[in-house]
């Protein structure tokens, strides 16, 4: 019984210890709308009117409003989303929002934040 008590300890402090330090890594990388706005776009612009989800193509598996809303907030998916890694969308989403975001500069910026942390997948 000890002994039992003794393994679920460890096991529970590893846990913690990973935990701390996931943690750690998240409050230490800058947000996403951060990174966002070093390239001179600010996504709280948006007004969520989705004007820019006209283009559609077969390689989005998120729409250009989603994706940016995802970047408000901060939802760390966008990085690995089939739609960022797509040269169609990035193609026609320079002049897609109405309200002067330039979608191309925030999807260029994300996909240079997903490589500096590896997170490919969609490409």
């Amino acid at each position: 019984m000890f002994n039992e008590w003794v393994e679920v300890r460890r096991i529970y402090l590893i846990r913690i210890r990973n935990e701390t330090t996931d943690l750690h890594k998240w409050a230490m990388s800058p947000s996403l709308r951060q990174i966002i706005l070093t390239i001179g776009q600010d996504v709280r612009d948006c007004h969520a009117c989705y004007d820019c989800d006209i283009l559609d193509t077969i390689e989005q598996d998120i729409s250009l409003g989603s994706l940016v809303q995802m970047v408000l907030l901060n939802d760390e998916d966008v990085l690995s989303s089939h739609t960022l890694w797509s040269d169609a969308v990035l193609k026609s989403a320079q002049h897609m929002c109405k309200r002067g975001l330039n979608l191309e500069e925030i999807i260029l910026a994300l996909r240079q934040e997903a490589e500096r942390r590896g997170l490919t997948v969609g490409k």
